[in-house]
């Protein structure tokens, strides 16, 4: 079994520039840490931010930006300038940037224009992400698994436990592209959501989730899942991939809504439960 350093590189680290809770796609611009603006009281530099008061959760908004000249650079960030996102092409006067949150509750994005002057101004705007049609991860079980119950970590004798796969998974959603507001299609580092707690040498296959918020709008998207072996700075990858995720069908359900579905992939031998609070 190949081992991979950093948690497969795929779903324990978040690749993302910080962990907020909505994730970019880099593409033309890159992460930044914030100076200190450079307001000038007396310009006449004017920001607007107009945006929807209400959205629901992984659903694609748009923010229109406009200013009374046009825009050299652009800042945005979502934990107020701690990490950031500057643009610097095709910004005018009047632009459009795309978001989805996973979170529910009010979310404030923080923008910062400055002119051809230097001159900085800085606007805020609050949307309130509500649940709306989307359904709640209650618990995931891991049924079954390739090599269950025999030796994931080699350098462990079969009479010490710790021979068995230190068991986790990774939730993954495809993220907004801040420009188009497109969602990606390839699964990558910046897809990861949310991470299980490890549970060691196979002691439990079965997380209670329902005190950790997972929201899915399964009219907006699909999610992912991918198990692993956790040793901590290693890992491997229990889907036995290329691919490292297999979707969870949600929008198959949607009609009939049963309190949990099973997914069976028999080429890996796996076979997993998903307990749903659909909640309509």
């Amino acid at each position: 079994m190949v081992k991979f350093k950093s948690m497969l590189n795929f779903f324990v680290k978040k690749s993302f520039c910080s962990n907020l809770i909505v994730v970019f796609a880099f593409f033309s611009f890159g992460c930044s840490t914030s100076d200190d603006s450079n307001n000038d009281d007396s310009s006449n530099f004017v920001l607007t931010i107009t945006a929807s008061n209400t959205i629901e959760v992984d659903t694609v908004f748009d923010v229109t930006i406009s200013t009374s000249e046009l825009m050299q650079s652009l800042e945005v960030s979502l934990d107020n300038f701690q990490t950031s996102i500057t643009h610097v092409d095709h910004l005018g006067d009047n632009t459009l940037r795309y978001f989805s949150f996973n979170n529910l509750g009010n979310q404030t994005i923080y923008f910062k224009a400055k002119n051809n002057a230097g001159i900085e101004v800085v606007d805020t705007v609050t949307v309130n992400v509500v649940r709306g049609d989307a359904i709640k991860i209650e618990s995931i079980t891991l049924n079954s698994f390739f090599n269950m119950g025999s030796t994931w970590d080699d350098e462990f004798p079969t009479s010490n436990l710790n021979h068995l796969a230190d068991v986790a998974f990774g939730l993954l959603k495809p993220p907004i592209d801040m420009l188009t507001g497109n969602r990606s299609a390839t699964p990558s580092t910046s897809w990861l959501w949310y991470t299980a707690t490890t549970h060691n040498n196979e002691s439990s296959l079965n997380w209670n989730l329902q005190n950790d918020d997972l929201y899915i709008n399964a009219n907006e998207l699909n999610v992912f899942i991918g198990f692993f072996d956790d040793d901590g700075e290693f890992a491997q990858d229990l889907m036995l991939g290329p691919p490292f995720e297999r979707a969870i069908p949600i929008d198959n359900y949607i009609d009939s809504q049963p309190i949990s579905i099973t997914v069976n992939e028999p080429d890996i031998n796996l076979n997993f439960t998903v307990g749903i609070d659909w909640l309509q």
